[in-house]
This record gives structure tokens, C-alpha cells and sequence, in this order.
């Protein structure tokens, strides 16, 4: 169970100042679910990743992050996750993340390297909206050829 002070304290961490228009991508990063997996699990929430990104990119995740996050959540941390989401703009996913999703799923099965459907879908969004993925999953994810991934900070 997290604190609920925590994640206000989260909601009040200021975003990096350089995104006026959320049209503009520049300094915007998707997230990946198991950065908020991480936040949740660890005591210290002022020292995640995630606590640590938030400073300096605006925060996006995809809409099956939010499921995936959902689906796997307890039925005490149901408010505090939703709390926790309205931080994030949800990324939808539309057609042109589907015709990613398409391209990545056909190209791994072609190499027999294969990932998880939720996780192809999470990448296809971050393609089709020209953001690099911020995840700590890079095995899964370094599969695939046209996603940038972020280079994680160093958390003490």
C-alpha cells in the first residue's frame, strides 16, 4: 500500500518547463509499466526512477500501460492508482499505433523473438508518437529496431 501523501507529494513534483504545447513532443517520454511497478513496489519513493524522470520529462503512458497497471493492482491500491494516472497523459491507442503494432509483431516473428502482445502494443504507441520508451524491461524491448529507448537515470 503506498502513502497517499507520496503520491501527492509525486502529483506536486514539478515537470521539466519545457513543454508549452502537449502537441510537441520534444521532452516528452512514454512510460513503461514497469517503471510504475517499481515506484509501487519500493519504499522509498523519492529514490525511483520514475520520482526521478518525472523531473525531467513530461510523463506519458500509453493506454495499455493503464490497463495492464489496472488489471494487476489490489483492491486497496485502486485510488491511489488512479490518482497516480491522472499525472500521466494517457497516449490512445489509434490506428497508426496499430499499424506499428503490425510491422513490430510480423518483424520478431520473423526473427523468433517475440514479446508479449501488451508490450508490442506499448511500443508501437511510442513509435507512432515519436517518443523514446522508458522502461526496465530493455531486454524485451531492445528487439525492436525503431525504438528509441531512454537511457535510465542512476537512482542511489
Amino acid at each position: 500500500m503506498v502513502n497517499s501523501n507520496v503520491i501527492e507529494e509525486f502529483s506536486n513534483v514539478e515537470e521539466s518547463s519545457n513543454i508549452e504545447d502537449l502537441n510537441n513532443t520534444e521532452g516528452s517520454i512514454i512510460v513503461d509499466t514497469s517503471l510504475l511497478i517499481d515506484f509501487f513496489r519500493k519504499k522509498n519513493k523519492e529514490h525511483t526512477i520514475l520520482f526521478e524522470l518525472k523531473k525531467q520529462y513530461h510523463l506519458t503512458i500509453s493506454v495499455i500501460t493503464v490497463f495492464e497497471f489496472k488489471v494487476g493492482s489490489t483492491q486497496n491500491s485502486i485510488e491511489e492508482i488512479a490518482l497516480m494516472l491522472q499525472d500521466f497523459d494517457t497516449l490512445p491507442l489509434d490506428v497508426a499505433a496499430i499499424e506499428e503494432s503490425v510491422i513490430i509483431y510480423q518483424n520478431l516473428k520473423r526473427r523468433n523473438l517475440r514479446i508479449g502482445l501488451a508490450d508490442t502494443l506499448i511500443a508501437a504507441t511510442a513509435i507512432a508518437n515519436n517518443l523514446p520508451l522508458a522502461t526496465l524491461n530493455r531486454e524485451h524491448f531492445s528487439r525492436i529496431d525503431l525504438l528509441p529507448l531512454l537511457n535510465l537515470p542512476e537512482i542511489e
